[in-house]
């Protein structure tokens, strides 16, 4: 793996998807927005996994091929055969989870809520989880919902400008909080402890749940 040097302290994005679903058009398709960005430093950093029958999407190729002549403006680092390793390095390591998937396809979501336990707040289109667990500008941020990919790549773009990489770079503390507003409300409840409960109680064993609903109350509870 080749090192690459970026500016000291960037607003590190990433997103991690199987690349035949991923839409790196919004992430990654409009170059001449994303290099007119600056002084804020955007070190994208796209990851996939791709099954034997995939051909790499040409927007990711050409997004990275663009990067390339942008003398040092616009970052990004593809880091390919995402796994488990890996991806406990990002989860725990990026400071924004990038999530653009085609609605209503996204399964769940859950490196977003992975990312969720490290403090990492989601930029992410409403589907799968993230209609659950957004609280806008509290646990993260929304696409905006449109038909057309263009109007929610602006919206994309808009909340990295005027919203993300202003808050990250001139409120530190606020970003914090949001960080800590994310561990306590996303990464308490979006885990394996609490599905594996609910999967008990409500799947494997209602009737027991019923059973002690209906139950006579003790003593003590019933004076």
């Amino acid at each position: 793996m080749t090192a690459t040097l970026v500016t000291p302290n960037p607003t590190y994005v990433t997103y991690a998807q199987q690349i035949s679903k991923l839409r790196a058009t919004l992430g990654g398709g409009n170059e001449t927005t994303l290099t007119a960005l600056p002084p804020y430093a955007i070190p994208f950093v796209p990851t996939a996994y791709m099954p034997a029958s995939t051909i790499v999407a040409a927007d990711t190729t050409n997004s990275i091929a663009f990067a390339r002549t942008t003398d040092q403006v616009l970052h990004i680092v593809y880091l390919e055969n995402y796994e488990w390793t890996l991806g406990a390095l990002l989860t725990g390591g990026v400071d924004v989870w990038l999530n653009t998937p085609k609605r209503p396809y996204e399964a769940s979501g859950t490196s977003g809520m992975k990312a969720a336990l490290n403090g990492v707040p989601s930029l992410s289109i409403l589907d799968g989880w993230w209609i659950e667990g957004w609280i806008e500008g509290v646990t993260g941020w929304a696409i905006e919902d449109h038909e057309d990919e263009a109007a929610e790549a602006n919206s994309l773009y808009d909340q990295l400008e005027h919203v993300l990489l202003p808050l990250f770079y001139e409120q530190p503390q606020q970003w914090r909080r949001i960080m800590r507003s994310t561990i306590a409300l996303n990464g308490s409840f979006f885990n394996t402890q609490r599905m594996l409960e609910q999967y008990v109680v409500n799947a494997y064993f209602p009737e027991q749940r019923i059973t002690e609903l209906t139950e006579e109350p003790e003593p003590a509870l019933a004076r």
